[in-house]
């Protein structure tokens, strides 16, 4: 027969592995580093392959502007189905863009003296037919259907 002394080392009375408390104490670390590692992996997911955006709700026909409101390079901010978009125009045509960047959703903004969409979060620029000019957008702006008649702009999904 083997007997332990006292103060000795082991507290498994002969038997291997890990006590209930050694357990309990390793899951709590691993715990403690997999949460915040989850955070950081899950962010860059979302980074790198952002969800995709598009247009809500049914093709409503909306009247948004006059032909007489805008001159040429400028641009008129309206709302379709709650989310906000932009009416152009470019010469003679008018265009309708989602000011919602297609990086992390951010609202982009018309700048007439270049003619661009600029996202203030990450820097995407988008040009005057919404594509993508540089920064991390991986698609162009989502667009409306616009029709003129009668004077008057409409905008359809």
């Amino acid at each position: 027969m083997t007997a332990h002394k006292q103060g000795s080392p082991s507290a498994h009375d002969g038997k291997t592995g890990i006590t209930r408390r050694e357990l309990l104490v390793n899951v709590l670390v691993g715990l403690t580093f997999l949460g915040p590692l989850a955070t950081v992996v899950y962010s860059a997911v979302r980074y790198l392959i952002p969800p995709a955006q598009g247009i809500k709700g049914a093709a409503e026909h909306l009247q948004v502007a006059l032909v007489s409101d805008l001159t040429a390079g400028q641009s008129k901010d309206f709302l379709y189905n709650d989310a906000p978009y932009a009416l152009l125009r470019v010469g003679e045509e008018f265009r309708a863009f989602s000011k919602i960047c297609t990086h992390l959703g951010c609202v982009v903004q018309w700048k007439a003296d270049d003619q661009t969409f600029r996202c203030p979060c990450h820097a995407a620029v988008f040009d005057a037919n919404g594509a993508v000019i540089s920064g991390p957008a991986p698609r162009p702006l989502p667009r409306l259907k616009v029709e003129v008649s009668a004077g008057k702009v409409y905008v359809s999904g």
